[in-house]
């Protein structure tokens, strides 16, 4: 995250533990996390089942446009990937 902390990339994580968003918060904020966040509920909850997430943790990569661009089950080189991706970015 602090490689591109001044690019065009956002982080968004998904919490699927049962639970309130307060004791998420302060889950999040003990263990240092300082993206946005938000509750599914569970690990069926509708996020997780619309994306199919079948184990954790899982790592999305997904463009400007909305496309998912990355495999969370692939051996995909993620770093290089968005390296790529804000590039095509800048080139527009």
């Amino acid at each position: 995250m602090e490689r591109w902390k001044d690019r065009k990339v956002a982080w968004l994580g998904v919490d699927t533990d049962e639970g309130e968003p307060a004791a998420l918060a302060r889950r999040l904020s003990a263990a240092g996390v300082t993206w946005r966040n938000f509750l599914d509920g569970s690990t069926d909850g509708p996020f997780t089942r619309t994306l199919g997430i079948g184990g954790f943790p899982s790592l999305f990569v997904i463009d400007a446009a909305g496309v998912l661009r990355s495999d969370p089950n692939g051996d995909e080189d993620v770093e290089a990937l968005v390296e790529r991706l804000l590039a095509e970015l800048d080139a527009r």
